[in-house]
């Protein structure tokens, strides 16, 4: 069944398989390439989560997890080697063989027992009992975010340019997103700091995966230049009313099952229509929001 967790790592999935595919087809470069398999890895991580909350086998549930776990052993050393492609920098062939090499590490450890020794059963559903290759993954991975926003920095302070300064202060900014959000869950694991009793981190991809996809938009970060069309505009305008729907749908299962004992399928009837009403409102809104951001843009770019 669709949970707290799961319903974010489902959007962070989808927004990244799509982010990945735009920056493919408009930036055949080596960075654009890079980046595109980041994006992949966090779609494996996602969609890895929240089909494990639907699966009624154990040994299914704990291999999409360790499916799920592999994407976020792939996309440490992809964004890192992306971040160094970008940035422009030399003689990096040591300290990307040391960040592959710890995957690789991490990716065999993850084939057996190190990164999950079972599985167990919870009120949404299965989730993997964590090994010590768990562990020492999380410290890795805070470690690796901390030093690319170090790297980021570094170069921001001696970049040549105002819109290169932008570029750093961009990628900055949305990745302290899944660092704190990594921090906080890893904290509350601990059992130190208990803030709210669901995963941040899918919270903080799905920010870091939206903000890079509207610089990407807006201010042609990574060197791409879309022009839009109305076709584009109702595309979007559609799928926001469809995740609308579905997250409508789940807070309004749970709110009415626990308070009113009210069914999946009246919970349902009760979505449709309160969409029905609230429709039109979304659909002008959305439709103000991105003609102003992108179309008018567009018109003064062609100007």
């Amino acid at each position: 069944m669709a949970t707290a967790d799961s319903i974010p790592a489902l959007l962070g999935g989808i927004i990244s398989m799509i982010l990945a595919m735009l920056v493919i087809l408009k930036n055949r470069k080596k960075q654009g390439i890079l980046f595109s398999l980041f994006c992949l890895s966090l779609a494996v991580h996602g969609f890895g989560t929240f089909f494990t909350s639907f699966v009624t086998s154990p040994d299914l549930a704990l291999v999409l997890n360790k499916i799920g776990m592999t994407g976020n052993i792939l996309a440490v050393p992809l964004f890192i080697h992306f971040t160094y492609v970008f940035l422009d920098h030399r003689k990096t062939r040591f300290k990307l063989f040391f960040f592959y090499f710890l995957s690789l590490l991490f990716f065999l450890s993850n084939l057996g027992t190190g990164f999950f020794t079972g599985i167990e059963t919870k009120p949404g559903g299965f989730t993997g009992v964590p090994g010590f290759a768990f562990q020492i993954f999380a410290f890795y991975l805070i470690s690796a975010v901390i030093y690319v926003i170090y790297e980021y920095s570094k170069a921001m302070r001696h970049a040549g340019s105002f819109a290169e300064k932008n570029r750093q202060k961009y990628f900055i900014t949305l990745l302290m997103m899944p660092a704190i959000a990594g921090i906080l869950d890893s904290l509350r694991k601990a059992g130190i700091v208990y803030l709210v009793p669901i995963l941040l981190i899918e919270w903080g991809i799905i920010i870091f995966v939206v903000g890079c996809t509207y610089a990407i938009l807006k201010y042609h970060l990574l060197d791409i230049n879309i022009i839009f069309k109305k076709s584009v505009m109702y595309s979007i305008i559609g799928a926001v009313v469809l995740i609308l729907f579905e997250v409508l749908k789940f807070i309004l299962g749970e709110s009415f099952k626990v308070f009113l004992g009210i069914t999946n399928p009246e919970v349902s009837a009760i979505s449709v229509l309160i969409l029905a009403f609230t429709f039109e409102p979304i659909r002008v809104k959305t439709e103000k929001i991105f003609d102003r951001i992108f179309i008018k843009k567009t018109k003064l770019q062609k100007n």
